[in-house]
């Protein structure tokens, strides 16, 4: 029945509904390609769900976490903090915070173990830091919030 529905607009329309497809074609494909080689927003995933929240990070945060980021076309991690057993200490107001990482904790929970994939506009874009990251990089940082302390205490 839908391929009877389809023959009968080729029949009836067979070059409106052909211009209107390589429209629809086109204008998919035009959204893809762009002067930036980067996409300019993060992707948040939760790969462990906090059992209860009773805080969640916020823009006056103070967060002890658990860290392990890598570049995206890359295996192994370029800053781990599980190998030292010592959470970093992340104030959320600072400015020394790149974007995309700020933007991925924010909301999340005590326990939470969330990974983050931040694109070159809210990290580091066309500069190269320390011969470490390229660039243009796109960052995946897997977060473990370990504490977060009340921002009325730092």
């Amino acid at each position: 029945n839908f391929w009877k529905n389809i023959k009968n607009i080729f029949k009836k329309w067979p070059c409106q509904f052909f211009y209107k497809m390589l429209l629809i074609l086109l204008s998919a494909l035009s959204s893809c390609v762009s002067d930036k080689p980067y996409h300019p927003d993060i992707k948040v995933g939760i790969i462990q769900k906090a059992d209860k929240c009773k805080k969640a990070v916020n823009e006056d945060s103070l967060v002890y976490a658990h860290v392990e980021a890598r570049i995206s076309d890359q295996a192994l991690p370029i800053i781990s903090t599980y190998k030292s057993d010592s959470p970093i200490r992340i104030k959320i107001s600072s400015k020394n915070i790149i974007p995309g990482f700020k933007k991925g904790l924010l909301g999340a929970c005590k326990g939470e173990i969330r990974r983050i994939t931040i694109p070159p506009a809210l990290a580091y874009g066309s500069n190269s830091i320390d011969g470490l990251f390229p660039p243009y990089s796109t960052f995946v940082v897997n977060v473990e919030i370990v504490e977060i302390v009340d921002s009325s205490s730092h």
